[in-house]
């Protein structure tokens, strides 16, 4: 009874041992808005060509960097740095929509967001 069970473990040890020879997955890059957030200084904020100022309700000073594709047209956000916005406001969720990628990483507002053609709930952040 304790020979299959030797065999089992093994066999399962074998398979981790070959699978830990395997390239491991390169890290995703930092989107735009991830690197605009994880910037806490004005000076760094400008090495990036950045614009330093007072973003959302509560007026907190924050990066605001440009997108290099603003306005392409898109149907979904992995296709933009920031976001695909739908161009129209009032899109009925679900609904197919035109895309155009956002022109900054400034989330703030009501946006409606596109997601592989159709229109998503359209999210307001303050």
């Amino acid at each position: 009874m304790k020979q299959p069970y030797f065999v089992f473990v093994l066999v399962c040890c074998g398979l981790l041992a070959a699978c830990s020879g395997l390239p491991q997955k390169q890290q995703a890059q930092t989107s735009l808005v991830e690197l605009a957030a994880s910037i806490q200084a004005e000076k760094e904020c400008r090495a990036y060509a950045g614009e330093w100022r007072k973003v959302g309700k509560l007026q907190q000073p924050a990066c605001v960097l440009t997108a290099h594709d603003a306005g392409k047209m898109c149907s979904d956000s992995e296709q933009c740095q920031v976001a695909c916005l739908a161009k129209e406001t009032g899109a009925q969720i679900g609904t197919s929509v035109a895309g155009q990628c956002a022109s900054t990483t400034v989330l703030f507002g009501c946006r409606t967001y596109v997601s592989s053609g159709k229109a998503e709930p359209t999210l307001c952040i303050d």
